[in-house]
C-alpha cells in the first residue's frame, strides 16, 4: 500500500532516502535521518528557498502528512513535531550532497508529469555571468545562449 499526500507517494520518497549514510552521532538524535531528509524535500518543493524558511515551513506542515514522514511523534504535545530549523541546517550540511542530490532526483524524475527526455534547467542570467568555457557559454549546453557581459 502506497501512502501519499495530494496524490504524491510519500512512501516511494521515505524509501529513497533510506539508504542515505546518516553522518550524526547515535547520542542526542530527535529525529531519523528519513524524517528530516522527507521534511527538507517536501519544504524544498513547498517554495523554502533558505534554512531559515525551511524551518518555518516545515513548522506549517500539516501533522498528518509530518507523520506521513516519519516525524517524531511529542507525547507532551500529543502530535507530531517537525524538525526545527537548526536541525535541518546541521543535517542538511552534514549528510553528502551528491548522494541526496541524486536520490532526491531520481524520486523526481520518476514522479514527474512529464517526459524526462523534454526536461529543461532554466537559469538566471547572473548565475551564467562568467561562466563562459573557452568560446561556449555554459547555457549552450542547455540550449540557450546567456547575453555576453559587456
Amino acid at each position: 500500500m502506497s501512502v501519499s499526500h495530494a496524490g504524491v507517494p510519500v512512501s516511494s520518497l521515505l524509501e529513497m532516502l533510506a539508504g542515505v549514510a546518516d553522518p550524526r552521532r547515535r547520542r542526542g538524535i530527535r529525529h531519523p535521518l528519513v524524517a528530516v531528509l522527507g521534511v527538507a524535500v517536501v519544504a524544498t518543493l513547498a517554495g523554502a528557498a533558505n534554512y531559515r524558511e525551511l524551518g518555518s515551513v516545515a513548522a506549517d506542515l500539516p501533522r498528518e502528512l509530518l507523520g506521513l514522514l516519519s516525524a517524531r511523534f511529542c507525547v507532551k504535545k500529543l502530535r507530531f513535531v517537525a524538525p526545527s530549523a537548526g536541525t535541518l541546517r546541521r543535517v542538511l550540511i552534514a549528510v553528502g550532497a551528491d548522494e541526496l542530490d541524486a536520490k532526491v532526483g531520481a524520486w523526481l524524475r520518476a514522479h514527474a508529469a512529464c517526459d524526462t527526455e523534454e526536461w529543461a534547467i532554466a537559469l538566471d542570467g547572473k548565475d551564467l555571468n562568467g561562466s563562459w568555457d573557452g568560446d561556449t557559454p555554459a547555457g549552450a549546453v542547455l540550449g540557450h545562449d546567456p547575453p555576453r557581459a559587456g
